[in-house]
């Protein structure tokens, strides 16, 4: 009887409910998402089935969906579902632990067993200079596949799609506005008064790399994404203070050259778009407001200051369409004007994406191009990004000793949006239309056209360049030393970021199509009654901005593995170093009369401002770690690293890291698999030190504590080991 409750697993129902409530909330929402492939339209009908595991108890919460289309449930407390509105087609099954299944659909109701997937806990997960086995893991690291975390998702960004898909991982936008989404990342919380202490180090294929990478990168090339905590990130020392993640893209196989394509077409629409009237509505409202304003005795006439009669109100709040003089100029008013449909509408995207995979045992290859045009839901004009990228990565075995990598990748980004006019607001109500008779730019209400603005007021264009090349030597030194390879590998990253920050004249009309304004200021000089406006060349101007980066790292690393008998070792030392350089100019001059030009020669000398420079820094660093067990059942880590810094004085140039962790693997004794209900029942902890990115020596003392896929982290000065829980459900 304790058995069969223990097999009702709690993760598994937390699993279950958590799947529930999600597409209970998310049910009645139309979302549009990536199509990697070309969706069949079934005809009206339904499917039945009952999903269990090899013991034939049933599953609860698996999933199920219709391969190439977004139909899909979970099933129930029984094991059981129902799927709608399908007639043919193949079933994909899916539960964690478990290996993926495909069924066809045959009309009758099905029976589906699933079976465990045993390479699980052989899987090899990424860490800090190295990979190690997950089942024998005793720090704080978590991966994801990148195609797991890209299914279903229509972002070209890997930071996007991280959302929600990583224990502790935070990731805010401040826009939706692509290659303008003001991305913030962090992994532990706030633990610094220094922003960019809370930011983790970011590391793709060895190199370091900037923040705003992952969403330039192509998302297709990525194989998987660790994310190392607490005393797991203490390998990388002084950069490590807000956590680590390693990108690893993906590399050749073994097996005939195989050509991929995936592209898709996505819609961006606007969606809960908030209540604003337009000018009918408004007209309404302002009367109804006179209207009360006389009843309680005030003034019933002051409503009409505005300029516009009392019958031109009331004709405006009935639908009618309103012109004439008003304070010495002629003006008209729309009912159904709406600077928010004139601006914002339905965008289209695409991306594409071809990858070559193949090889034997000797070389192996992965090149893949991709291209990628985004748009955010500004309508009127291009607010958006495109990205070329290319890869290819190549693995050359000489001999049974000798083994080489090499890497090299281009990814260009170019973001370009109106200077004038986003993130400016509505500044008036819906009254006046947005182009005169005549097709041009209407405005005699206070040079508040948000229409011009962004498409005559200039465009900030924005590129980003990263060039990286990277090799890597392996000896396997084994016949000579059993268990001992040499590694060694150098790898650049080159970027080059030019930006051109451009503001031009934006000329407006009355409805007669006279100018009534370029890009100037009102000015009441003439009285109240009659707004004229002031021409200004001092508006107009552009800024150039210039960096170039220099990046180089080399590392020389000696890796121990051996076994003897239950005993089992493994230790890896060596030395890394790395170099930055960095040059940066920026320009500036205003008064430029052409706007068809961005040339900086063209502006007023006696407004021109010059700022530039550049710096050189480098680091050293020895590291090591040292893992062992016994039996797979007792588990031991120890980390450490020492480094020196080029932007201290010789005197307080180094300081050292450490982390230290330790685990059991309860699921590994007798008595518990007699259970018959865990397949890794693991306890283990960490206490790690490692430095801050505002300098070597602030050091930061921390443990956390885990159980599932839930993690909570607690910071603070000399805090004690804290164990962890983790369990895998076996159903």
């Amino acid at each position: 009887m304790e058995n069969d409750f223990l097999r009702f697993s709690p993760k598994r129902v937390l699993y279950s409910v958590v799947m529930a409530s999600t597409l209970w909330v998310g049910s009645p929402q139309l979302v549009f998402s990536e199509v990697r492939d070309v969706q069949a339209i079934l005809q009206s009908g339904f499917v039945k089935g009952q999903v269990v595991d090899e013991k034939g108890e049933p599953i609860i919460g698996a999933s199920i969906s219709v391969k190439g289309t977004t139909n899909g449930v979970i099933t129930d407390m029984d094991g059981n579902f129902t799927l709608n509105n399908i007639s043919g087609g193949v079933l994909i099954i899916s539960y964690v632990g478990f290996q993926t299944q495909e069924v066809n659909i045959t009309g009758k109701p099905l029976k589906i067993v699933l079976r465990e997937d045993s390479e699980m806990l052989d899987e090899i997960v990424v860490v800090g200079y190295g990979v190690q086995k997950k089942a024998t893991l005793s720090g704080s690291v978590t991966q994801v596949k990148g195609d797991e975390v890209l299914a279903g998702k229509s972002t070209q960004s890997v930071a996007s799609a991280l959302q929600g898909t990583i224990p502790g991982l935070t990731i805010t936008r401040t826009s939706s506005r692509p290659g303008n989404e003001g991305t913030s990342i962090t992994l532990r919380g706030g633990i610094s008064v220094n922003d960019d202490a809370n930011k983790p180090m970011i590391i793709i294929d060895g190199v370091e790399a900037y923040e705003w990478e992952l969403s330039q990168i192509n998302p297709n090339d990525v194989e998987s994404i660790s994310v190392l905590k607490d005393a797991a990130a203490a390998i990388y020392g002084t950069k490590a203070a807000g956590g680590v993640m390693l990108v690893t893209t993906k590399r050749g196989q073994e097996g005939k050259i195989k050509v991929t394509y995936s592209g898709s077409v996505h819609a961006n629409i606007v969606g809960k778009r908030y209540p604003v009237a337009n000018g009918q509505e408004w007209a309404q409202m302002h009367n109804m407001a006179v209207e009360n304003d006389y009843k309680y005795g005030a003034d019933h006439t002051y409503g009409w200051k505005l300029g516009w009669s009392e019958e031109a109100w009331r004709s405006l709040a009935n639908g009618e369409y309103i012109e004439g003089m008003v304070n010495g100029a002629y003006k008209v008013l729309d009912p159904y004007a709406d600077q928010f449909d004139a601006v914002y509408g339905t965008t289209w995207g695409q991306s594409h994406n071809v990858m070559v995979r193949g090889g034997n045992d000797r070389v192996k290859v992965m090149t893949s191009l991709g291209y990628a045009n985004d748009r955010s839901l500004i309508d009127v004009a291009y607010d958006g990004q495109k990205k070329y990228n290319f890869r290819t990565n190549l693995d050359y075995k000489i001999n049974d000793i000798v083994k080489t990598e090499f890497n090299v990748s281009y990814d260009k980004r170019n973001t370009s949006s109106p200077q004038q006019g986003v993130g400016h607001g509505l500044q008036d109500m819906y009254l006046f239309p947005i182009y005169n008779e005549y097709g041009q730019f209407y405005d005699t209400f206070g040079n508040n056209n948000l229409v011009a603005k962004m498409v005559e007021g200039g465009r900030n264009n924005n590129t980003e360049e990263i060039m990286r090349l990277g090799g890597k030597l392996t000896l396997d030194l084994n016949k000579y030393v059993k268990g001992l390879s040499l590694q060694t590998s150098a790898n650049f990253r080159i970027r080059h970021h030019k930006k051109i920050e451009r503001q031009t004249h934006v000329t407006l009309y009355d409805w007669a199509g006279e100018t009534t304004s370029i890009d100037g200021y009102p000015d009441y000089s003439q009285g109240s009654g009659s707004i004229h406006y002031q021409s200004s060349d001092d508006d107009c101007w552009v800024k150039n901005t210039l960096e170039e980066t220099f990046y180089q790292t080399y590392n020389a690393l000696l890796n121990y593995n051996r076994s003897f008998g239950s005993h089992n070792v493994s230790l890896m030392a060596g030395l890394t170093g790395e170099k930055t350089g960095y040059e940066k100019y920026y320009q500036y001059r205003k008064g430029i009369a052409n706007d068809e030009l961005d040339d900086i020669n063209l502006g007023d000398v006696t407004t021109a401002e010059a700022t530039g420079g550049r710096n050189e820094v480098g680091m050293i660093s020895w590291i090591g770690r040292l893992n062992y067990d016994y039996k797979g059942i007792y588990l031991l880590e120890g980390l450490f690293r020492r480094d020196g810094s080029s932007r201290f004085s010789k005197n307080n140039r180094w300081a050292n890291f450490y982390g230290l962790s330790a685990g059991i693997r309860f699921s590994e004794f007798e008595f518990v698999k007699n259970w018959n209900v865990f397949d890794n029942l693991k306890l283990r902890g960490s206490y790690g030190e490692t430095g801050s990115q505002g300098g070597i020596g602030q050091y930061d003392y921390y443990s956390t504590i885990s159980k599932g896929n839930t993690v909570f982290g607690f910071d603070g000065t000399k805090v004690n080991t804290a164990w962890i829980s983790s369990m895998t459900s076996r159903r």
